[in-house]
This record gives C-alpha cells, structure tokens and sequence, in this order.
C-alpha cells in the first residue's frame, strides 16, 4: 500500500506540462548541453537559481540538494517516519525529503545515524538513488524493458571503478537512456554529481515514467473502485466559523488564505478517497452525505465558498 501512495503522490504532483519559457539563467547560454533540462526543472520549482538568476551547472550537488529536488520531483511525498539523523535540523527544508528517502529506502545515511547532508554525491551512488526512488513506486526500468542497442555498462573504460552494488542499477537506467555517460566513453562513477547532471538524470527519469505531460490530480485510487478524486477537492473551501480559506488548484498546488492574505502554499496527493496536503493536513469529501462540504483531519469541516478580497 505504501508503494501505491507514493505512486499517487507522484502522479497527482506532477503537472509535468513543461510551460512556456520564462526563468534567466544567468550562468548557462543557452546551447549548454544541459540548459533544456535546467531550464525545465527550475520552470517546474524543483530545482532553483540562486537570487543573482545563477544555477551553477559545474557545481556538486550535496546530498541534501539531490535528495530534496528528487522528493520535489516525486511530489513531496508524506514520510511516516520522523527523522532521527543526528546531522538533520528539524527546521531545515530538507528534513521531509530526507525523511522521506529513509522511509521509502532510498539511503540509510552514512553511518553513525548521520545523513551527511552538506557532502556531495558520487555519481554512481545519485544513479541509484534515483532508481531507488523510482522502484519505490513501481516505475523503475526492469530487465526487458528498453533498448539493448545502448552502451553496455561493461562498455566503459572506467567499468571496473563502478561499484558492484551500483551496476544493476546504472544498466537498467541506460537500457531507456536516463544514464549515458561522457562523450569519451567512461562514466565516471566516483565523481561528484554536479548540478547540471542532477537536473538531467532527474528530466530524463521524469519523462521517462510519462510526468511531464500529464495532469496533477487527475488520476483515480490505485483499484478504481473509488469515487472520489482529487478533482472533487477542485476550487475553493471556508472554514465553518473561521475565516480561513483552502485553495485546491487542478495542477496539484493548494494555497490557504485568512483575512490577511495568503498564509500557506503547498502540494496535494491522493490516497484512496483522502486528499493530502505537504503540510501534513487531510481531507475527505462529503463527510455528513452533504454535497459541497469536505472535512479535514481534525474532524472541521468546510464549505464550498469563495476567496474573498484579501490584503
């Protein structure tokens, strides 16, 4: 079941329609070998430039910034564990997704119950964490499944330097071309990931399982016997007797809203009939039998309404 809901959170957080054009990337021209796939991850907020509009392609990638722009490129899916690494803050933003890859498997840490957040990535060990991830839901390439007239990981010169636990993994990955290695033949496994291979492995695995065309909420609990869907949540909800608002948008974003103005903005995936929040908030549809009212996980219920005027 935990496989199931964390392929929901993928699929109801991923309004992958890459839009339009409109970040600067003040570091890269654009015929960089990597710009498409920057340029499509900062668009979709799963990676970021800096506040001067530089992304830094050259730069390594630490453990904490690959592991939190996977869990943003996952969905930010809900962990049902808490963290417990003595090197995490629980106030960093990274603590959900760190969280998260304990929960799912997708690293353990680096001993001592350390995560080792500021250390950067080798790249045959960012490769299968982002196979991890990806057979975590189910969505992982299996043997069978894509072309064999790509390289053979034996192919590389640097072969014999990639490490035995990591091969399967980084072979699967080039049989569907997420994982292609340099032009000079090797792949260059104890090398740190750096921030422009991050974005392209994270595209190449995105468009690979199909989630940068498809719609965020758009798809029913995992049997289809349900008849609730996200796009019930759709549109705006009042607090019985408090003047909050919950704005659900069809492309799997929710904004609240009190007399003040917007108060917090998130994610939402589905879960069977309930609707989840990043924040950790839940709501069912319908709770008295009664059309246009939801209820959330503290039993208050709402109110299809409008979003007022607000400062």
């Amino acid at each position: 079941m935990k496989k199931v809901t964390a392929l929901l959170a993928l699929l109801l957080a991923l309004t992958m329609t890459v839009p339009a054009s409109a970040v600067w990337i003040a570091d890269m021209p654009e015929e960089h070998w990597s710009y498409p796939y920057v340029e499509s991850l900062v668009e979709l907020g799963i990676m970021d430039t800096d506040s001067q509009g530089n992304f830094e392609p050259d730069v390594p990638t630490t453990r904490a910034e690959f592991i939190y722009s996977l869990w943003l490129a996952f969905g930010g899916p809900y962990a049902e564990i808490e963290n417990s690494f003595n090197d995490v803050h629980p106030d960093s933003i990274y603590i959900e997704a760190v969280e998260w890859a304990l929960d799912s498997g997708i690293t353990a840490g680096i001993g001592n119950n350390n995560f080792g957040p500021d250390q950067t990535l080798p790249r045959e060990q960012a490769f299968t964490f982002l196979y991890r991830a990806m057979d975590y839901i189910g969505c992982a390439p299996t043997y069978g499944t894509g072309s064999e007239s790509y390289k053979q990981i034996t192919e590389f010169h640097d072969y014999e330097q990639i490490s035995a636990w990591a091969r399967d993994s980084i072979q699967l990955m080039m049989n569907v071309g997420m994982v292609t290695g340099s032009d000079d033949g090797n792949l260059w496994p104890k090398q740190d990931l750096n921030n422009a291979a991050t974005a392209t492995i994270l595209y190449r695995a995105l468009e690979y399982m199909g989630m940068l065309e498809i719609g965020r909420g758009d798809y029913f609990p995992d049997d289809g016997e349900s008849s609730v869907n996200a796009e019930d949540f759709f549109g705006v909800w009042e607090y019985v007797n408090t003047d909050v608002w919950l704005y659900i948008h069809g492309d799997g974003t929710y904004e609240f809203y009190n007399t003040e103005g917007l108060a917090d903005a998130g994610t939402y995936y589905m879960d069977g009939e309930t609707l989840h929040l990043s924040s950790g908030i839940s709501f069912v549809q319908d709770p008295a039998g009664e059309a246009g009212w939801i209820m959330d996980n503290d039993d208050e219920y709402l109110f299809a309404s409008e979003l007022p005027s607000v400062g």
